[in-house]
């Protein structure tokens, strides 16, 4: 996907992206450290329903401040070309 200018649509994509990026690496660092647990202690108690809850809160919580980010940064790069290429 490639982006020839830096609008409102560029930063949809990037909260998704990020959003769920983030979430699936919380989840699994939850799960993993769940299976950790059950192989050293031997229980494994992992709530699926409270740990996606979890992730999707801490994914979207993430994703939206870095998509956000991301694309300001893209904005002021941006920015700069134009007004170096007015130069």
């Amino acid at each position: 996907m490639k982006f020839e200018k830096v609008d409102i649509k560029l930063l949809l994509v990037l909260i998704f992206i990020l959003a769920l990026t983030s979430f699936l690496v919380v989840f699994f660092m939850r799960l993993a450290a769940a299976l950790y647990i059950y192989i050293v202690g031997g229980g494994f108690e992992f709530s699926w329903i409270q740990n996606l809850i979890l992730s999707a809160r801490g994914g979207v919580g993430g994703g939206v401040v870095l998509g956000i980010g991301v694309w300001v940064m893209s904005k002021l790069e941006e920015k700069k070309n134009r007004r170096i290429d007015k130069k």
